[in-house]
């Protein structure tokens, strides 16, 4: 019998279910396999996921030192070989995923290289001078707005001032003309 992907999944089948002649062809026989009660996974044995040599991109992930984002990044440039299965998940040959991991970069985003302590305390004094920086522009406006604010009072007083002396009552012309005509004549 030739070695197909089937042939030993074949002859465990003839092994497991009994009465079928000798001659039934393997197609058949693999059919009853499937929907024997034994082996209701519906796979064949020797294909199952324990004797698949392929990786998840998770597992891919893992194993490379990096995070699932990068090999799905790497898969979809195709600088990555991967396959997707029936069901369009991503399959990954382990000799792929070394041969990608060898041509990358020593770090990534997620295993920084420095150490995270110094980093946090730099960064800790950096925000603490920007904080003093931004109180202190904070007071020096709003010392500005009260200089502004007494500024606009003191234009509004004037203004109002102003405004009531042009609601006063003013003389018409003629009374203007009289009274400028009687203060020529007494002072006469």
């Amino acid at each position: 019998m030739a070695q197909w992907p089937l042939g030993r999944c074949v002859s465990e089948a003839q092994a497991d279910v009994g009465g079928l002649p000798p001659k039934t062809s393997p197609l058949l026989i693999f059919f009853f396999v499937n929907i024997d009660r034994r082996s209701m996974t519906g796979q064949c044995p020797v294909m199952d996921r324990a004797s698949d040599h392929t990786l998840s991109p998770a597992a891919a992930a893992k194993r490379a030192g990096c995070g699932r984002t990068s090999i799905m990044r790497a898969l979809e440039s195709k600088e990555l070989k991967g396959t997707r299965d029936n069901r369009n998940f991503w399959k990954i040959a382990p000799h792929d995923l070394d041969m990608w991991a060898k041509d990358r970069p020593g770090h990534d985003r997620t295993y920084p290289d420095t150490n995270q302590d110094t980093v946090r305390t730099d960064d800790l004094i950096k925000t603490l001078a920007d904080l003093a920086a931004a109180n202190a522009r904070v007071e020096e406006l709003r010392t500005a707005i009260d200089r502004a604010d007494a500024h606009h009072s003191a234009e509004i007083k004037r203004l109002e001032r102003v405004i009531e002396q042009l609601m006063q009552p003013r003389p018409s012309l003629l009374e203007r003309i009289s009274g400028a005509f009687q203060k020529s004549s007494s002072g006469a």
